[in-house]
């Protein structure tokens, strides 16, 4: 077994193993679990090429963008947000938040469950820093129990569903919007 002495920022450390707790426990050897597991990812990340040559152009913001939501949204790095025409989201540890005040007209309608079930998404209501979001959440979570190919099949969801569900969803609400104020009038 191979030996790393790092000094790493506390706030970094602080929330690394604040999260570790929530997720796994304070037990022995989580953290040289969760530690290993950072490194894997970590290498796998630069051998796929996903490193530094982002940087160098337009597109390769793009790229960089996406990976950063995908991170977001397996746990790998902070929560990210988004706009989409109006439409705020939050993306983090396998959830896609939003605000409820956003999603009120539709929260309830057959066309929303609709899409959720197309898209293989659970949906419930929880207060974040005394907001109310709709929280959704992939059905994945409840295929597998493996970390790591939980993981992969969340990165699958992402890749192939995300970017489509926030098109229908904002389509959703654009139009329950526009027939909300036809009713007005």
């Amino acid at each position: 077994m191979g030996t790393l002495n790092v000094k790493i920022d506390d706030a970094l450390e602080e929330e690394f193993r604040s999260i570790l707790g929530s997720m796994k426990g304070n037990r022995r050897g989580n953290l040289k679990r969760a530690v290993e597991e950072a490194i894997r990812m970590w290498i796998e990340k630069h051998k796929r090429g996903q490193g530094q040559d982002e940087h160098q152009s337009e597109e390769g913001g793009r790229k960089e963008r996406k990976v950063k939501i995908v991170d977001s949204f397996l746990g790998l790095a902070r929560e990210t947000s988004l706009e989409v025409k109006g439409l705020k989201i939050r993306i983090g540890f396998g959830k896609i938040l939003i605000p409820l005040e956003q999603m009120y007209e539709v929260y309830s309608s057959d066309e929303f469950n609709d899409l959720l079930n197309r898209y293989k998404l659970y949906k419930t209501i929880n207060v974040i820093d005394d907001e109310n979001f709709v929280v959704l959440i992939p059905k994945i979570f409840d295929e597998f129990t493996n970390t790591a190919r939980k993981r992969e099949m969340l990165k699958d969801w992402m890749a192939k569903n995300f970017k489509e569900f926030v098109k229908e969803l904002v389509s959703l609400l654009e139009r329950s919007s526009s027939q909300s104020q036809e009713a007005v009038e």
